[in-house]
């Protein structure tokens, strides 16, 4: 039960209904020419703030997209060799590389261009095998010994593949 001395404090709450929102057609409204100039200064200063800032750091996501891009054409590659029981290797250039199925444990060195690739979306990516030769896939899953460079400007990743067919990227 609710004690006899709350009821004055629920009284003082109440919102009257008398409270009218009238409206002055004679006041005037809007934005000032100064006001919107403000704004429109403030947005641009942001806008070139945010551009400079995304220039900084575009080349970093090309290369690991470029890395990304190359890792799942490795794996597709070992993926390959071990569905079709045929050796596969990707060959590398300096902007683009090429999937290509063969079988050279026969003795045979005719190989077949399976997928093309180059790094057009990635720009300023570039790619390095060094001395070592281009990654070979057999159907068993093992593959050749093979660490690949990617880099642009600023910044150096590598793709190591291991006797074992693994693909390691750093």
């Amino acid at each position: 039960m609710i004690s006899e001395n709350l009821y004055p404090l629920v009284d003082n709450c109440r919102v009257k209904a008398s409270q009218e929102i009238t409206f002055d057609p004679n006041r005037e409204q809007g934005f000032t020419l100064v006001e919107i100039m403000i704004v429109i200064a403030i947005f641009g200063i942001l806008t070139t703030m945010s551009y400079l800032g995304l220039q900084s750091i575009l080349p970093g996501y090309r290369l690991n997209g470029a890395i990304n891009a190359v890792r799942g054409d490795l794996n597709n590659a070992k993926m390959l060799a071990a569905k079709r029981n045929r050796q596969y290797r990707v060959v590398f250039s300096t902007n683009s590389y090429e999937l290509q199925s063969g079988d050279a444990s026969s003795g045979s060195t005719d190989w077949t261009a399976d997928l093309q690739r180059d790094f057009s979306d990635y720009s300023g990516v570039t790619v390095d095998t060094g001395a070592t030769s281009n990654p070979v896939f057999s159907p068993r899953g093992t593959a050749s010994n093979v660490t690949i460079t990617l880099q642009n400007a600023d910044d150096t990743k590598t793709i190591t593949i291991s006797v074992a067919g693994r693909i390691r990227a750093s």
